[in-house]
C-alpha cells in the first residue's frame, strides 16, 4: 500500500501531464489517463464525457498553473484531489476537484469539476 504523500505526489504528476500540449492533443494518451466513465462539470458549463474527448485535437491547449494541491483517501485506491488553477490564457481562476480511481494498477481520472472563483 502506498503512502498518501506517495499517492499525492503521483496524482499531482498526472494532473499536470494533463495540462500538457502532447497529453491534452491525443487521443491514446487521454485515453491512459481517463476512465471509461470519466465525466466532467466544465467550468464553463458544459459537460463532457469521456468520448467527447477523444475526438481529433483531443480537449485542446491550454495554458494552466496547479497551486495548493491537495489529496484525499475516499476508499481504497480512491482518491479525491483539489486544487487552484490559473488559465494564462483566459486570465481565470478555478477551483478544481478531480475523482481518481487506481484500475488495474494504474490510477485513472473518472470525474472532474472546474469552478470559477476570483482568485
Amino acid at each position: 500500500m502506498n503512502s498518501i504523500h506517495t499517492i499525492k505526489e503521483t496524482i499531482l504528476r498526472l494532473e499536470e501531464k494533463l495540462l500538457q500540449r502532447e497529453t491534452r492533443t491525443s487521443p491514446e494518451k487521454l485515453k491512459e489517463l481517463l476512465d471509461e466513465e470519466f465525466l466532467e462539470f466544465g467550468s464553463s458549463g458544459h459537460v463532457w464525457v469521456r468520448d467527447d474527448c477523444l475526438g481529433d485535437g483531443g480537449v485542446g491547449v491550454v495554458k494552466m498553473t496547479i497551486h495548493d494541491f491537495e489529496v484525499r483517501e475516499l476508499a481504497p485506491d480512491v482518491v479525491l484531489a483539489t486544487f487552484r488553477v490559473f488559465d494564462e490564457h483566459r486570465v481565470i481562476y478555478t477551483l478544481r476537484s478531480s475523482i481518481w480511481k487506481k484500475v488495474e494498477g494504474n490510477w485513472k481520472m473518472i470525474f472532474h469539476q472546474g469552478t470559477l472563483t476570483k482568485s
